[in-house]
């Protein structure tokens, strides 16, 4: 974004760093295995380098944008509800 070359961190693109563990089925049941999560995420991340401004500033533009996507579905699923339901005499 920047062209910085000074603190730098690992971004994840795609798939969220989230949705990899959801992926991957954390069971609090079963000992953690940590060869299988590291062999999991390296096939499924998709990274980019950032500077930790840049970095900060991305990771607080997608939490905004996933906070407005989940009120969307939220307020979606509501209205569906409210229509479904028979109406009141």
């Amino acid at each position: 974004m920047c062209d910085s070359t000074e603190d730098l961190e690992v971004d994840h693109v795609r798939p969220s760093f989230i949705q990899i563990v959801e992926a991957f089925g954390c069971d609090p049941t079963i000992p953690f295995d940590e060869e299988a999560w590291k062999s999991h995420h390296d096939d499924v991340a998709t990274y980019q380098t950032l500077c930790k401004i840049c970095h900060h500033a991305t990771t607080a533009h997608r939490k905004k944008l996933l906070k407005v996507l989940s009120q969307l579905t939220s307020d979606q699923s509501k209205s569906s509800s409210e229509s479904d339901s028979p109406a009141s005499s």
